[in-house]
């Protein structure tokens, strides 16, 4: 949201010298249709809807990345999960941080994602059990129920994440 994940792991990659793109994929345009499922999943609904979560600005997440002059760190790509992820398909990743809120989304993402991980590497689901966001826990306990790895969970000050380490 806004790069608040992206810029700082860019500014870490880049301090440490690391040479990892760091990827930002978003629509920039809030929820589509793929909203619907969830919203009949019930959960609060602060943002749940039609547009919601719409505003984070690419124009203004970029302007961002060339003030800290992160440009060679980071890919921003613009447009829907099912329509950007295909950029990336020749790429593995050590770490993906899945922050999508949606079944669809998530299915998506972890379609993607999971077989591109290296070994060892962490895919880091934010909405796992978290009640406004049923749609994240069900795509991924189907997306899970035949792979070796099991979840994992980084809890701090009372507030659990849940992770996939690739075997």
């Amino acid at each position: 949201y806004r790069g608040s994940t992206l810029v700082p792991l860019a500014l870490w990659c880049s301090q440490r010298g690391l040479s990892k793109t760091v990827w930002g994929f978003d629509s920039f345009e809030g929820f589509d249709e793929s909203i619907v499922p969830d919203l009949e999943m019930g959960g609060p609904t602060f943002g749940k809807r039609m547009g919601g979560f719409n505003e984070t600005s690419y124009e203004e997440l970029l302007a961002k990345v060339r003030r800290l002059r992160l440009n060679d760190q980071v890919r921003l790509v613009k447009g829907y999960f099912q329509d950007t992820l295909v950029r990336a398909a020749d790429r593995q990743f050590s770490f993906a941080h899945l922050d999508c809120d949606i079944y669809a989304s998530y299915r998506i993402c972890l379609e993607f994602f999971y077989p591109r991980m290296a070994l060892g590497g962490i895919i880091l689901l934010d909405e796992y059990n978290d009640p406004p966001w049923p749609g994240c826990t069900k795509a991924v306990d189907e997306f899970m129920v035949d792979k070796p790895e099991r979840l994992a969970g980084i809890t701090m000050d009372n507030h659990t994440k849940s992770y996939i380490r690739k075997q």
